[in-house]
């Protein structure tokens, strides 16, 4: 089908702006009006403003370790060594194990959203249109 038959065969009335631009696009079937920016320079700031986060999460994690080897207290030594006595010592509401668990929540999702962005900027960076 062409594309000018495509097109008559729409029989929704003209629409104007984005929605129009999007029809247009939506009809071609080689895909070669298909044009979006990729926003490169844009995304690469974006990672490296969410690395700089992560450093910086990072760097007050250490200082929670740190702590932690100053101590004399073997329940926070232990709290520092295994998952089970971090959560009771959570659960108990210990600040120390608050201030810990909401350091590690907020590692956990920067990370999962640093790694969804760099696995889509690599998959676009690897990916070829194939023309038949």
């Amino acid at each position: 089908m062409s594309r000018s038959s495509a097109r008559a065969a729409v029989t929704s009335p003209r629409k104007e702006g984005f929605a129009d631009v999007a029809r247009w696009i939506a009809l071609d079937p080689d895909g070669e009006t298909a044009i979006y920016r990729k926003f490169g320079e844009l995304r690469a700031r974006s990672l490296l403003y969410q690395q700089c986060r992560l450093a910086a999460l990072e760097k007050r994690l250490g200082k929670f370790d740190e702590q932690d080897a100053a101590d004399d207290d073997i329940g926070v030594r232990d709290a520092a060594r295994t998952w089970e006595t971090l959560e009771q010592r959570y659960a108990a509401g210990n600040e120390a194990a608050l201030a810990r668990m909401q350091l590690l929540g907020e590692i956990d999702m920067a990370l999962k959203e640093y790694c969804i962005r760099l696995t889509l900027t690599t998959v676009e960076s690897r990916l070829v249109l194939i023309r038949l």
